[in-house]
């Protein structure tokens, strides 16, 4: 192992740097686990992908794959397919075009996303107040209202009564109701119940 003067041998020195090697490479090969589960996640949502076909992708086992996408729903269909449709409708484009629809969809996309968390912040500060009087629940329920209008969009119910306008509450239930026994409500909005 030692030399005569106490220095270690070249294959000792080998033996050593080999050892230090395999045992970064242990850390290494944990750390790229820990940032490669998201991505397997992500990809695994978009229904594209298979358990083997992630597994053959990524270089890991069926069994990892199984693991970390077992309670993972493929939920991102609907959002591939409308990327899909977007890229074709942009495809027969120039680039000017394209470029310009980019921008709009991004600065809407932008606008979307600051105006729902402005509202549930408006919401979360508005549960948080304390209430003294009537006019204090009634500005609750206008923000919670408004909060709710934003991030969900019109309820069924406010544009009835919008539409129908001037009438009785009587009336605007009657409508509601008539939409409901007809099915229009469930094609409008598939959540109705």
């Amino acid at each position: 192992m030692f030399s005569p003067n106490g220095a270690l041998r070249n294959s000792e020195r080998i033996k050593i740097f080999v050892l230090q090697i395999h045992d970064r490479g242990k850390k290494v090969n944990q750390k790229s686990y820990e940032k490669l589960i998201p991505v397997i996640v992500g990809e695994w949502r978009t229904g594209a992908y298979s358990i083997r076909d992630l597994a053959k992708k990524h270089e890991v086992s069926v069994g990892f794959i199984a693991k970390h996408t077992a309670k993972v729903e493929k939920d991102g269909l609907a959002v591939v397919n409308a990327g899909v449709q977007y890229k074709q409708g942009l495809a027969e484009n120039d680039e000017h075009f394209v470029g310009a629809v980019n921008d709009v969809v991004n600065k809407r996309t932008e606008h979307i996303v600051f105006f729902n968390n402005a509202a549930i912040k408006n919401v979360s500060e508005a549960m948080a107040a304390k209430c003294e009087n009537q006019s204090d629940y009634r500005a609750r329920a206008e923000t919670i209202s408004k909060g709710r209008e934003t991030v969900l969009g019109r309820v069924i119910d406010t544009a009835v009564q919008v539409n129908v306008g001037g009438g009785s509450v009587v009336d605007v239930l009657r409508q509601q109701n008539r939409l409901v026994d007809s099915g229009i409500m469930e094609m409008i909005n598939p959540n109705y119940k």
